[in-house]
């Protein structure tokens, strides 16, 4: 298991990797000429505060997508809602819920233990199948190799479990995170733009709107490249059109 504890904020992401999950690939798209894109997501980010739910913070940022307004809408996920006025009544979903998810993500996946009371950190596989379990989607699929990423972020957000460093705590003043230092643990984040032109990937974390660039950091290329090859998985709930 990874460390929940290990720098400024809280991890969570554990290795979870079915040999069945091959059975269910993201179907790529082929790029001719690609075009960055930008998927937009309208609540500010979230916090995990003190827990290592970086699973369900990321499983409830990727249903405040505008993509997946549908799935958002059918979900059956109750919880005490504080959301902002200009949210829609209620509609998007905020730390509650993430904690809500996380909880059934860490009953969910093959670890022992489970939040409460012990936060054992949770994996996507996890993070799907509570996104599953409430509603929110039908089904999930995989990425294994980059060229699918960037094909697939042309389409939708998407959930990344990657190795986390102890340099990537700090964004440069571009808002960009770089691996280096020491393995601090796993982190779940959510992928949600692609920029061909600078070769980089956005991310919206969930460490307050005040980290980074409002909440999100930038990855080169290069660097998730690496990190999906360092048991790195990618994993894609299937949006509800």
């Amino acid at each position: 298991m990874n460390e929940l504890n290990v720098g400024p904020h809280l991890l969570g992401r554990i290795v979870e990797h079915d040999p069945r999950s091959r059975n269910f690939p993201a179907q790529p798209r082929k790029l001719i000429r690609p075009k960055s894109r930008l998927h937009k997501i309208l609540p500010p980010a979230l916090s995990q505060g003190d827990i290592g739910s970086c699973v369900g913070h990321t499983a409830a940022q990727w249903l405040n997508c505008a993509i997946a307004g549908v799935n958002r809408r059918r979900g059956t996920l109750v919880t005490p809602r504080r959301v902002a006025p200009r949210f829609n009544k209620g509609t998007y979903l905020d730390d509650d819920d993430a904690r809500a998810l996380y909880h059934a993500a860490t009953g969910l996946d093959d670890t022992p233990g489970e939040w409460t009371p012990d936060d054992t950190g949770s994996s996507g596989l996890g993070g799907a199948k509570a996104l599953q379990r409430y509603w929110f989607i039908d089904s999930y699929t995989h990425v294994f190799d980059f060229p699918t990423l960037c094909s697939v972020m042309l389409i939708q957000p998407v959930m990344a479990g990657i190795n986390w460093y102890s340099d990537m705590f700090d964004p440069d003043k571009d808002g960009v995170v770089h691996v280096g230092g020491e393995l601090a643990g796993g982190h779940e984040i959510l992928l949600i733009g692609i920029d061909f032109a600078n070769k980089r990937i956005r991310m919206r974390n969930h460490w307050t709107p005040q980290w980074g660039k409002k909440g999100d950091c930038f990855i080169s290329f290069a660097d998730m490249e690496r990190l999906m090859h360092e048991e790195g998985d990618i994993t894609v709930p299937k949006v509800i059109v």
